[in-house]
């Protein structure tokens, strides 16, 4: 299952055009993930089935996902597409 979850963030990164897994910060708290997403700028339809396939992941473990310091165009896409209730923000 690890390797999944290294499999997803590889890709969500890739999505931003930077290889450094440290540019999508996790911390797992009270069985909450949370990812810092503040540098992803745009997400295509592929981004988000990997944001979607992150979350499956995280949920077949027993844990919730939360992502951190969305921008605006990534939150309006969320919203658009009506995955607002699967794709949580704070």
């Amino acid at each position: 299952m690890e390797e999944k979850i290294n499999s997803t963030l590889a890709k969500l990164i890739e999505l931003n055009g930077t290889s450094d897994s440290e540019d999508l910060g996790g911390v797992h708290f009270r069985n909450i993930q949370y990812y810092d997403i503040g540098n992803i700028g745009f997400i295509n339809n592929t981004g988000i089935l990997e944001l979607l396939d992150l979350i499956k992941t995280w949920s077949e473990l027993g844990k919730e996902v939360c992502f951190v310091n969305a921008k605006p165009p990534l939150k309006e896409k969320i919203i658009e597409l009506q995955l607002e209730k699967i794709i949580l923000f704070i």
